[in-house]
């Protein structure tokens, strides 16, 4: 769906359904929205996403984001400048220590949403639908890597209950307005076991990544009878290094 990435952004930042309140205890905007290419462009790094999740669920000084990350905090300060200097994170206190002024940081939003005016030009200027796939699939793809190598994803069980992971693509035909049904409901699913899981956590409770998108890939009937047919449905799911 070529619908704002603000879901992928807020699930890249740790978001799950924390209350503005806290985010409005530090004066932080309810919603930042990124207008232009070189922001997101900052975004789509991973360090730098893993420091926005840090940072949306609590005020942390570079030391302390980079013990959360396992790295040097020399390595920090570069992306630091990056994401303030966008308007990404912000100071909200500091303090002097040993003579040195150490400062607390934030994300300076409690939600962040991507400017659809970035978009209607990409058949001039693909740069900015790059930068979104990036965000999206790049990202994706690396942290299913991640986490094959640390053992979180066991590709050879069937089920997510058990560790497995799900992954494939489908066609459906459809009218836009199913289309826009399916959006719906799958989005009531995705907040409904979000509320589920706020209300009951527990030490079971680990975080998933949830991947989701439907976009036309033919107009109708004449683009079908040009292009050839394509499944009604098709699923891959990846378990034993085979399909079902």
């Amino acid at each position: 769906m070529l619908q704002t990435i603000v879901d992928i952004l807020n699930d890249a930042i740790g978001s799950d359904l924390k209350k503005p309140d806290a985010a409005f205890k530090f004066g932080l905007d309810a919603v930042h929205i990124i207008s232009d290419v070189e922001t997101l462009r900052v975004v789509a790094d991973r360090t730098r996403l893993r420091m926005l999740e840090s940072l949306s669920t609590a005020p942390r000084t570079v030391k302390q984001i980079a013990s959360e990350l396992d790295v040097s905090p020399t390595k920090l300060y570069y992306h630091v400048r990056l994401l303030e200097e966008h308007g990404l994170i912000r100071v909200v206190d500091s303090r002097v220590v040993s003579g040195i002024v150490e400062k607390s940081y934030q994300t300076s939003a409690y939600r962040f949403s991507v400017d659809h005016a970035l978009l209607p030009g990409v058949h001039d200027d693909s740069s900015a639908l790059d930068v979104m796939l990036s965000v999206i699939l790049d990202e994706a793809a690396g942290e299913i890597r991640r986490g094959v190598e640390r053992g979180l994803i066991d590709l050879t069980v069937i089920g997510v209950a058990e560790g497995g992971m799900v992954l494939g693509r489908s066609w459906l035909r459809m009218t836009p307005a199913q289309a826009e049904l399916y959006v719906e409901r799958m989005t009531d699913a995705y907040f409904e076991i979000a509320r589920l899981a706020t209300e009951s956590e527990s030490a079971q409770t680990r975080m998933y990544e949830v991947l989701t998108g439907i976009y036309p890939t033919m107009r109708g009937p004449d683009d079908i009878e040009q292009h050839g047919d394509v499944p009604i449905a098709s699923l891959a799911v990846l378990n034993d290094g085979g399909d079902e």
